[in-house]
């Protein structure tokens, strides 16, 4: 398979393209956190602090928030080139707070599905919330070079393009690179619900575990398969229902770590966030397992959905 030419990198230097699947509404501290939002899937951190694999989070940055200070073990910087962490769009660290945060500020009230995971952040999006696509082909490189160093095993992807023209050919061909070198993809469905419902790029390729957003409430009467789409998620791929999302995941008032101070919070919504939490529960089963490799990770993944309209990971043991 062919890479990018230098032609059309000079083209994409050009490029932006508006980052959609942010957050859909913050809303006051009125939620639940990551990880009660996730018990639903039967895991639970069993390893303590694990250093054995990396989480790569492609977003907008990261914070020094104290929620996240065992987490974000790298960082880099393929928008300005700065070496210290920052977010100014927020996204990145609303993410990372989902996946790993270890609710230090918050007395562990706030914890994110597996504060035992070690995350690398890899800013490609700008202050706007915008990507430019030379950015996300350097971070896939360096992904590539980098993977055996950090043993990189997983790569968040809470975001997605809703305009399917030539830039998001050269997107699936970074998709592939990574999926090639057999690395777990996971990826948001969008929050289309209420428009045309069409799910966004990357989340339709099949190489990427696509994550839909449900409306779930703990230790509610109604069990997780039994909780509403949520009304934003994007289901269909050109207009007709599809297999995709692979998963539906809880994805409303979700409490999350917040870029505007080292020690706040926020409630997000959103299919990001839902991505993220699926991100967590998947380091949760590597620890589980850490005799299978990728491929057979993703096949005990696809293969413990919980039979329903609500196509939801449970684990089986």
């Amino acid at each position: 398979m062919g890479f990018i030419k230098k032609t059309t990198i000079a083209i994409l230097l050009m490029v932006s393209i508006v980052f959609s699947q942010g957050e859909l509404f913050k809303t006051e501290l009125v939620g639940y956190s990551a990880n009660e939002l996730s018990k639903y899937s039967g895991l639970k951190d069993i390893s303590g602090y694990n250093r054995d694999f990396t989480v790569v989070v492609l977003d907008t940055g990261v914070t020094d928030h104290k929620d996240l200070s065992d987490s974000i073990t790298i960082f880099k910087d393929f928008v300005n080139d700065l070496d210290e962490k920052y977010d100014d769009y927020g996204h990145g660290t609303e993410v990372s707070g989902i996946i790993a945060g270890n609710g230090y500020k918050s007395n562990g009230n706030y914890l994110g599905v597996n504060p035992s995971t070690q995350i690398c952040m890899l800013k490609v999006f700008n202050h706007y919330g915008e990507l430019d696509l030379v950015a996300l082909t350097k971070a896939v490189n360096w992904i590539v070079e980098n993977k055996e160093k950090y043993q990189i095993r997983v790569v968040n992807m809470s975001f997605g393009f809703e305009d399917y023209s030539f830039h998001n050919f050269v997107l699936e061909e970074l998709i592939n690179r990574l999926f090639l070198e057999e690395i777990i993809l996971v990826g948001s469905a969008g929050n289309r619900g209420e428009t045309d419902s069409e799910i966004t790029i990357p989340g339709r390729y099949d190489e990427v575990l696509t994550a839909g957003s449900l409306n779930y409430t703990p230790n509610s009467p109604y069990g997780i398969t039994e909780s509403n789409i949520s009304l934003f998620s994007s289901t269909k791929i050109n207009g007709i229902g599809s297999r995709k999302p692979d998963f539906y995941v809880p994805g409303e008032r979700v409490i999350t770590t917040s870029s505007k101070s080292n020690d706040d919070y926020v409630v997000v919504s959103g299919t990001s966030f839902a991505a993220a939490i699926l991100t967590g529960q998947i380091t949760l089963l590597i620890e589980k397992y850490p005799e299978l490799d990728n491929k057979e990770i993703v096949e005990l993944v696809m293969g413990s959905t919980k039979a329903s309209g609500r196509k939801v990971f449970v684990s089986r043991d």
